[in-house]
């Protein structure tokens, strides 16, 4: 995430300031983040994205940051929680099996070159 990215991701009317989560670091850094996008309509909400900065991988953080959105999604009175995530990332897959999600769905993409 650069901040030229999330500017445009504040600038969509679906973000909610309140769902924009983050650890710090002792010293200030920016540690682990994920922003929770919350549908109030069918009461669910989408983690996307989440990531950690790879000095501080391994330390439980981008768990403690998805377990808190869950407990805020719980507040809102949502019923589920969402993430996609690529499948061929094992630690990502890691994490949120770690965090109490369970793979319900497979998306696959399809491409062709048609300039060959």
């Amino acid at each position: 995430m650069t901040v030229e990215k999330h500017r445009r991701v504040m600038a969509s009317p679906t973000y909610r300031q309140a769902f924009d989560l983050l650890a710090v670091a002792a010293d200030g850094s920016l540690a682990a983040y994920c922003i929770v996008w919350y549908d109030e309509a069918n009461r669910f909400g989408v983690f996307e994205p989440v990531g950690t900065h790879q000095a501080f991988r391994r330390l439980g953080l981008a768990k403690a940051v998805l377990h808190h959105g869950q407990r805020r999604l719980q507040e809102t009175s949502a019923t589920h929680a969402h993430v996609l995530a690529a499948g061929d990332n094992a630690a990502s897959k890691a994490l949120y099996l770690a965090a109490g999600f369970a793979v319900t769905d497979r998306v696959y993409e399809w491409r062709k070159c048609i300039n060959v």
